[in-house]
């Protein structure tokens, strides 16, 4: 062939290779039969000496075309990887817009599922000993991720005998290319892989997410064909894992930054909040018993005896009532800074229970005490703390209380503990308060605002039965009283001969004579 004939040819061979590797196939056929046709045209113009034969033009067809496909078929990859990373990319540029971690995850499974064309992906955490479903919208109206959480725990009672546990145990990559019937999991095969064949789920891979060297969950992709995860699938989810990776660190840490930072601004109200309340709950016995004090100083002589006493008694009440609201917050304060030093004794239940109900008998004075304790009962405690706990269980029985009403306070041995319980006739608690008015500062949101505390006293209780190793509750329900209980570890029966100054003095003994 002539010479400008060969370098047209060759030319045109050039741009089919350039236009197929950046457009794709279609282009390539383009420029390929543009090629064609020119070479065509070229041969049927040469002069007839020139013309090649048309043997070889057609074989330059065919190569033309062969030459368009190969060259897609080695760049098709190139471009599929390109194209997945770039949506990788898109779905990574949501991460510091969105912090929430379900929506961050949700795009990187439909990231997934395009990137490498599977019929299903989605990630799964690590929490609790199981596994939860990380990104919810991948599985939306197919399960619950409760459902999930369900079926992943069954699974993984299978051991290394299933996928999901295996990569979970090993840290790498697990390849199922039949779900059908895998040699290595035979017993999953038969039940789990089975029912993937059912819904269309013909292989699958799953691939390992990982923290500070540890394994915190896994990125599963399914597919609706056999051996449908070659290699460069493989990479590619596991790029997306190392991202997902990334994500769920990024996620957390912004979520540990504003639970820390909203427990901050709670913390704070409630500090002031709390400086409030107690100044409102020290000034008020402090003004009244100043007030009866200056009504006796300004008007003695117009008073008569019985009048001056009394109102000396209600100032001297208010008085306590002061001494027992700074002996709280005392107490709060130890408790805070861990500096309670315990005492425990061998002592008397019932003696202990009736020098604290004295020691409060000006508070108690408008109600009926019962104190339902055996004689014979012993306990080992701190009798300060334990004073501490019966004091704030009898003074908050009685502030919510009708005055005239009933408090008793009962002790019975169950199993191994000593149940303590005050039981009072008052307005009540409703189940969803009962069990955070233990926490410190919470007070009851409705009731008599006059009556309310300093929202520590129970805390302060819990606290103290804690050192002592029991526990604490309530039993109550809207307006039919509360019943507080707390344990103690039970000791047996005291001899009767033993007297309750020489028990309080001694360390326990080993054995008790009878």
């Amino acid at each position: 062939m002539p010479g400008a004939l060969t370098a047209g040819l060759f030319g045109l061979v050039i741009m089919l290779a350039f236009y197929t590797c950046v457009g794709g196939l279609a282009l390539g056929l383009s420029v390929g039969a543009v090629a064609a046709a020119s070479a065509l045209v070229a041969n049927a113009l040469a002069p007839t000496e020139d013309q090649v034969h048309a043997f070889a033009l057609g074989l330059f067809v065919f190569l033309v075309v062969a030459l368009a496909f190969m060259i897609d078929a080695l760049t098709s990859e190139r471009r599929r990887t390109a194209s997945s990373l770039a949506r990788l990319h898109e779905a990574l540029r949501a991460l510091p817009s969105t912090p929430d971690l379900s929506a961050t995850l949700d795009a990187l499974a439909a990231s997934v599922t395009e990137t490498v064309d599977a019929r299903l992906a989605g990630i799964l955490l690590r929490s609790a000993g199981r596994l939860v479903l990380a990104s919810p919208g991948a599985v939306t109206g197919m399960w619950t991720p409760e459902e999930v959480a369900a079926y992943t725990t069954e699974e993984l009672d299978l051991g290394e005998g299933s996928p999901l546990a295996l990569a979970l145990a090993t840290g790498r990559t697990v390849v199922v290319p039949d779900t059908g019937g895998d040699a290595r999991f035979p017993a999953w095969s038969e039940h789990w892989g089975t029912a993937m064949v059912r819904l269309g789920y013909r292989s699958m891979a799953l691939v390992p997410l990982r923290a500070d060297g540890q394994v915190t969950g896994l990125l599963g992709a399914c597919f609706a064909r056999r051996d449908g995860v070659s290699r460069d699938d493989v990479a590619l989810l596991e790029a997306h894992a190392e991202q997902a990776s990334l994500a769920i660190a990024r996620a957390q840490a912004y979520e540990q930054e504003r639970a820390a930072a909203e427990q901050l601004a709670e913390a704070d109200r409630l500090k002031s909040e709390f400086l409030a309340l107690v100044s409102h709950e020290l000034r008020t016995p402090l003004t009244a018993a100043k007030g009866f004090v200056d009504t006796v100083l300004l008007h003695w002589d117009r008073l008569d005896e019985d009048r001056r006493r009394g109102l000396l008694e209600r100032a001297s009440g208010n008085a306590d009532e002061l001494a027992r609201l700074i002996g709280q917050l005392l107490d709060f304060a130890r408790i805070e800074a861990n500096r309670v030093e315990m005492n425990p004794q061998r002592l008397r239940l019932r003696e202990l229970a009736e020098g604290v109900v004295e020691d409060l008998a000006p508070v108690l004075e408008h109600h009926e005490v019962l104190v339902e304790v055996d004689r014979a009962l012993v306990v080992v405690v701190d009798p300060e703390a334990f004073g501490h706990v019966l004091v704030n269980l009898l003074t908050n029985a009685v502030k919510y209380s009708p005055p005239g009403s009933c408090v008793r306070l009962a002790a019975r041995v169950v199993d191994a503990e000593v149940v303590v319980s005050v039981r009072d006739e008052g307005c009540g608690i409703p189940p969803e308060e009962q069990e955070r008015i233990f926490e410190r500062f919470y007070r009851a949101p409705e009731g008599d605002r006059s009556r309310r505390g300093t929202g520590i006293g129970l805390a302060i209780v819990r606290r103290f039965v804690d050192l002592h190793g029991g526990r604490v509750w309530v039993e109550s329900s809207p307006g039919h009283g509360s019943t507080f209980s707390f344990t103690l570890p039970a000791v047996g029966p005291e001899p009767a001969r033993i007297e309750t100054d020489r028990l309080a003095s001694e360390p326990p003994p080993r054995a008790v004579a009878s």
